[in-house]
């Protein structure tokens, strides 16, 4: 507490603060201005009491509310010179203005805190046999694999939407490739549509792409839910999906063959390596999948995670990596895992890529 004066009236010496022996009780008089020292002894026991208590009296009375700004009226007392006729014989006490490095009372208010998200169901087989899980940190359901050539093939059949050979041969277990960002958007909402005429889905329920920051927390990476940019694909180097090695171990995923791994020399059945804690399968191989999100400011251009069954160069490899591609564009690297969204998520919609 800074030095802080207080307009005291002259007052009958036996009625000035007192301790035994006389001596003025933890306050300075000064031309008639009573300064509060840094503490003063309880009348009791002797404990320190705050700095700013003020004692009336022999009776060592503590003058409650001396802190508080503006005017202290204590019946009984002197008015100060110029205070308000309607309390004359009550003392006033009145704080000046001072300079002072204490925080404010005036504090903000606390920030609500925000409770966890508890979603209505954690796993959820559709009416194509993909399942689902709730993953922590995150509002929807993801989708255990990759979507599938059985699951897409039924999309393609109801839409009659075109979908090119990729040039080498797949099972119904494969990764469905040649999709690209508006194929598998649209998929999407081919698949909500449909479980909502069924009656599958609640009201706000939807399928949907991953946002870029879900699928970082899919793949295990600690990256708050913010829209960022994208420095981020270094954010963690190091980092693979497999652990902190390198190169892979064996069977850690579908990468190049340069790398040895596994034995598939394209696509691999989804599920053919171990998931990760969170109980997801090839969030790392096999092919790349899109997000939702633009990448950095282009509006024709969407991000895409996780590389795929060609890739064998250890920065391309990490967790954190992203790449870019036109939404129209289709490859046999290109495919995606949809999201069951439970219900609308409180982050603003991606406006800018990563």
């Amino acid at each position: 507490m800074s030095s802080t004066e207080w307009l005291w009236p002259a007052l009958p010496a036996a009625e000035r603060p007192q301790e035994p022996g006389g001596r003025a009780v933890g306050h300075k008089m000064r031309g008639g201005a009573l300064q509060l020292m840094k503490s003063v002894a309880s009348p009791t026991n002797g404990a320190a009491m705050p700095s700013d208590t003020l004692f009336f009296g022999q009776s060592r009375t503590p003058l409650l509310g001396v802190c508080l700004l503006g005017l202290l009226l204590i019946p009984g007392c002197h008015s100060r010179e110029g205070a308000s006729a309607s309390h004359s014989g009550d003392l006033v006490i009145e704080r000046e203005t001072v300079k002072t490095n204490a925080p404010s009372a005036q504090t903000a208010p606390a920030a609500p805190v925000e409770k966890p998200f508890v979603p209505a169901v954690t796993e959820l087989t559709n009416s194509l046999g993909m399942v689902f899980v709730h993953v922590p940190g995150t509002r929807s359901l993801f989708n255990i694999h990759e979507t599938r050539v059985k699951d897409y093939r039924a999309f393609v059949h109801a839409t009659k939407r075109a979908w090119p050979a990729p040039g080498f041969r797949q099972g119904d277990t494969h990764p469905a490739v040649n999709v690209s960002w508006e194929d598998a958007t649209m998929f999407c909402q081919w698949l909500t549509e449909k479980e909502r005429a069924e009656g599958r889905l609640k009201p706000g329920w939807r399928y949907r792409l991953p946002r870029d920051e879900e699928w970082s927390v899919a793949v295990g990476l600690q990256e708050a839910l913010t829209h960022q940019t994208r420095p981020r694909d270094l954010a963690e180097p190091g980092t693979y999906p497999w652990g902190g090695s390198w190169p892979p171990p064996r069977q850690a995923g579908n990468y190049g063959a340069e790398l040895a791994v596994e034995n598939f020399p394209h696509t691999a059945p989804v599920g053919s390596f171990a998931p990760n804690q969170r109980g997801l399968y090839d969030l790392g191989g096999n092919v790349w999948e899109w997000c939702e999100d633009k990448y950095e400011e282009s509006e024709d251009y969407r991000v895409l995670r996780g590389a795929s069954w060609r890739m064998r160069n250890p920065g391309d490899l990490l967790s954190s990596y992203r790449v870019g591609n036109a939404s129209d564009l289709r490859l046999g690297t290109y495919g995606f895992r949809a999201v069951l969204e439970l219900e609308p998520d409180s982050m603003p919609a991606p406006a800018g890529g990563k």
